[in-house]
């Protein structure tokens, strides 16, 4: 097997400020990803940033895609109960 380039090992060689602008640097390209280009969708674009944090934290600090990938599925519930609420309640407009 040749070597693979994991974000694990791109930050690895870096230390912890490594692994920070690493896990930076992946979740914007996560949030641009999920750009939604309607006005008034900023707040959505900034949650991306914060999920794109956790999923990434949540694989670094497990190891596994799959742990990363059921936390994004309760991450989005979560979220979309919150922005449900907020849009019936106004509570952060």
């Amino acid at each position: 097997m040749g070597p693979r380039i994991t974000a694990r090992r791109v930050g690895a060689g870096l230390g912890l400020l490594g692994t920070l602008a690493t896990l930076t640097v992946s979740s914007f390209a996560f949030a641009a990803c999920h750009w939604v280009p309607r006005r008034r969708q900023e707040f959505f674009t900034a949650w991306s940033v914060w999920e794109g944090m956790i999923l990434g934290g949540a694989y670094l600090y497990s190891g596994s895609l799959l742990v990363a990938i059921l936390v994004h599925g309760l991450h989005d519930v979560l979220g979309y109960a919150l922005f449900a609420r907020q849009r019936r309640t106004g509570w952060m407009a």
